[in-house]
């Protein structure tokens, strides 16, 4: 059973289960991107992918207790992220004895390997200031010598490539210093879609529902008619 709450341990057991996440401030990075894309990621489904390796397969653990460690540790990750973008007072997690350059590219590498979530419409209808907030955090991976990892050949991606070759190393400082606004205006933008995708759902589901006859049983379950229950 390894000690969860031991950093060093629990790195090295981050590492053995999925190989794209290079250090604990990679796994912050992933989650902030996750929280950032405009679809809802169930945590369910964050940590099955965390939890896949590099060649497909699960990674799986000796002991349940072990496995349970790991699954609360990554909840309270994901929570405690959610509540800090929120708040607005989120931190890269630049507490490591990594160089805070090399702790930063980590965290923006592991924010890119979230594009697994983006779906190509959500860039094509990004407003400008957005997208280039967005391209802004991208491009601090120039920082160092990180490759993107081809996690897909969407749309997405593709345009990161282009826009990254595109790119002046000597607008990286201003891009650091701007990275928690960036951050903010993303996580923003994608609050503001999900708002609007909910609401869209409850009034489609307004719409699709059937009228409740007087005469019939309450849908309550009182076992009264609706106009002598609900409906007086």
């Amino acid at each position: 059973m390894f000690d969860i709450y031991n950093r060093n341990v629990f790195e090295l057991k981050l590492k053995s289960i999925n190989g794209y996440f290079r250090s604990y401030t990679a796994l912050h990075g992933f989650i902030a991107g996750v929280l950032c894309t405009p679809i809802v990621v169930d945590p369910k489904i964050l940590i099955g992918t965390i939890l896949t390796k590099n060649d497909g397969s699960k990674y799986t653990f000796p002991d349940q207790n072990g496995f349970n460690q790991f699954l609360d540790h990554i909840i309270s990750i994901y929570g405690s992220s959610e509540e800090d973008l929120y708040n607005g007072d989120y931190s890269i997690y630049s507490d490591s004895e990594e160089s805070f350059e090399a702790n930063l590219n980590n965290w923006v590498d592991g924010f890119v390997q979230s594009s697994i979530f983006w779906r190509d419409e959500d860039i094509s209808k990004m407003d400008k200031d957005t997208f280039k907030a967005l391209m802004s955090i991208i491009l601090i991976q120039d920082i160092g010598k990180f490759e993107m990892a081809p996690f897909s050949s969407n749309k997405f991606y593709k345009t990161l490539l282009s826009i990254k070759k595109r790119s002046n190393i000597r607008t990286i400082d201003k891009l650091k210093e701007d990275l928690l606004i960036n951050l903010y205006n993303v996580f923003s933008y994608s609050i503001a879609l999900k708002l609007k995708h909910f609401k869209s759902e409850e009034k489609n589901k307004k719409r699709s529902a059937k009228p409740q006859s007087r005469n019939s049983l309450c849908s309550c379950g009182s076992g009264k008619k609706f106009k002598r229950c609900c409906g007086k």
